[in-house]
């Protein structure tokens, strides 16, 4: 007889011997876990419905088992170490994307215990370590925009104060007004080496509803200039780092002047404005 699986020579089996066993070891993984249909409940991790006394649906207690065999876990405090541990990471997480795969090793932790030291005590608590997670990551979210709205408007005001305090009275050869000596050096030099430019163009991201005015704008070679003046201020270095990462998280090219770099801008300048474009 033939094995109705493989096809291999079965002698008077339906199944051959490795069919048999692979058949069995699926069966008693199956009986290990199975979903009651008393009543619903949600897989924290995949969010299939699955009975009230379960956490986890059993795909995903099936991949958790296979999972917690690649830790280096060997004793019990061990395993709730680890687990604890990988709570306060997913806390610190941004990304839900790798919050999601840190919780995948929380609940994989949580089954090693119940198997190798036969515990659920990790498997008891997952439901609510998932809930505290999800509460603190939401608030720690709504925080950050807050404080980033914040800081936004205030340095909406400090822009509008500093137009204030220092007016672009200033005139360039080209008829541009700045607000600074070394503004007007800048200018003048983009002017006399035939570079065409604005003067506080203004940037806006729609995604992030964010606006940044750079001091300088070439329209030609789609890159900004920046002149830092205030070295010392803390707020204000605050402003600029703040600024900075703007730029290089939308992939702005932009150019950062000195101070120190204004009586050399006919070296400093053109080598940045070429490197700007080739970055």
């Amino acid at each position: 007889m033939k094995c109705k699986i493989c096809g291999k020579y079965s002698g008077y089996y339906d199944l051959c011997k490795d069919c048999y066993k692979k058949q069995k070891e699926e069966n008693e993984l199956n009986s290990e876990y199975v979903d009651d249909e008393d009543e619903t409940n949600y897989c924290l991790i995949c969010g299939t419905e699955i009975s009230e006394d379960k956490t986890v649906c059993s795909s995903c207690w099936k991949e958790a088992k296979k999972r917690y065999k690649e830790f280096d876990d060997e004793s019990y405090n061990d395993v709730t170490d680890h687990y604890f541990n990988q709570k306060n990471a997913t806390l610190r997480i941004k990304s839900n994307e790798y919050a999601d795969k840190s919780k995948k090793i929380m609940v994989a932790l949580a089954v090693q215990l119940y198997y190798d030291f036969d515990s659920d005590y990790l498997l008891n608590r997952l439901g609510k370590d998932f809930s505290d997670i999800d509460e603190k990551r939401s608030n720690k979210k709504a925080i950050e925009e807050k404080v980033t709205e914040d800081l936004n408007v205030e340095i909406k005001n400090e822009i509008d104060d500093y137009r204030k305090t220092y007016p672009a009275n200033i005139r360039c050869r080209d008829g541009h007004y700045v607000r600074s000596r070394a503004e007007k050096i800048i200018d003048d030099w983009l002017y006399e080496n035939n570079y065409l430019h604005a003067y506080e163009k203004s940037v806006y991201i729609k995604e992030e509803d964010k606006e940044y005015i750079p001091d300088f704008f070439l329209k030609n070679d789609d890159v900004y200039i920046e002149f830092w003046g205030l070295s010392e201020n803390e707020s204000y270095l605050l402003k600029k780092e703040t600024k900075i990462d703007f730029y290089k998280r939308n992939r702005i090219r932009f150019v950062s002047i000195e101070d120190k770099d204004i009586e050399h801008i006919e070296d400093v300048l053109p080598r940045l404005i070429a490197k700007a474009k080739i970055d």
